[in-house]
């Protein structure tokens, strides 16, 4: 039912579904006794199945994100809960796309040697400063490193 509903939704406002997943499901059995000093032959069986499904759409702006999932709980059956997740996808920094640019310039054998640029440099320190701050233990020491062979 939920299957459908979902579907015709995604229909109507011109979504893309990119798939469907349907989990095992989850049975939780629980016995128990009428009262508390009853015989065994009193006993109560309850039962819980917790049926779970994924559903994954893609390219949805945020607010037709946001009208989709308002729309969504408000008709949602009763009984049925919801947990969503957003994955947004953005372009890499220009620092990393021109080091990668150059790294696949150079080959993969010349990977290795290429220099950092002044800019990466002085992120890579104020990385370690600020891990620095954080964990003062964790930064290497100035003494020689001793190491077995």
């Amino acid at each position: 039912m939920l299957l459908i509903f979902f579907q015709a939704v995604c229909g109507h406002l011109q979504i893309e579904v990119v798939s469907i997943k349907v989990f095992p499901y989850v049975w939780w059995i629980q016995n128990a006794l009428r009262a508390k000093f009853a015989k065994k032959k009193n006993q109560l069986h309850y039962e819980t199945r917790t049926h779970i499904r994924q559903f994954t759409i893609k390219n949805v702006t945020g607010s037709t994100a946001s009208t989709f999932l308002e729309y969504i709980q408000r008709n949602i059956p009763e009984g049925i809960a919801m947990k969503v997740t957003y994955d947004e996808i953005a372009p890499l920094p220009e620092m990393i796309r021109t080091k990668m640019e150059v790294l696949q310039q150079a080959g993969e054998e010349n990977a290795k040697t290429v220099p950092m640029s002044e800019q990466e440099k002085s992120v890579v320190e104020a990385l370690l400063k600020e891990g620095a701050k954080q964990d003062p233990e964790s930064l290497p020491s100035n003494s020689p490193n001793l190491t077995a062979n």
